[in-house]
């Protein structure tokens, strides 16, 4: 807690806005986010006004996602590993975690979206994430592609 306080005095700020814990995993899940009951803490601290929103990243299969979401309803987010190479990846498992939120009804922040700019393009990325498309990964996409143009402009002879 005094570890959240400091945080707030630093930014100078009241409350967090997200809270995000950071790499859950089968490997990690019980041993530590279980047995030091992290999301309690986190819950207990939203619960008091010091953050608004309450959230994960997640990095596994979809049946653990499950699991987490359903034994912890009180999530706002969870941010997943969503690209364009990754959808359908069986390790990954991208479209299948998204499906798990979406039962959940908890809201996606998308993790690398794109892996490699050299390899795709942007028509088939917003086809393949239609039911992702909102302003945020919109202006991500179109942020990035700008960036790497410039790039390659001030790098030209």
């Amino acid at each position: 807690m005094a570890c959240l306080d400091g945080h707030a005095i630093v930014v100078y700020i009241s409350y967090i806005d997200y809270y995000l814990i950071h790499c859950i995993l089968k490997s990690n899940y019980q041993s530590v986010f279980e047995k030091y009951d992290c999301f309690n803490w986190l819950f207990d601290l939203k619960e008091k006004g010091l953050i608004k929103k309450a959230g994960f990243s997640y990095h596994d299969t979809a049946d653990l996602l499950d699991e987490i979401l359903t034994k912890y309803p009180q999530f706002d987010f969870v941010q997943l590993q969503i690209n364009y190479l990754d959808w359908e990846s069986n390790d990954i498992q991208s479209r299948l975690c998204y499906e798990v939120a979406v039962k959940h009804n908890i809201d996606v922040i998308v993790m690398e979206p794109i892996i490699s700019w050299m390899h795709v393009n942007i028509t088939d990325v917003q086809n393949l994430v239609l039911p992702l498309q909102t302003l945020t990964l919109k202006a991500f996409l179109i942020r990035n592609r700008l960036r790497k143009c410039r790039k390659k402009q001030r790098h030209s002879p």
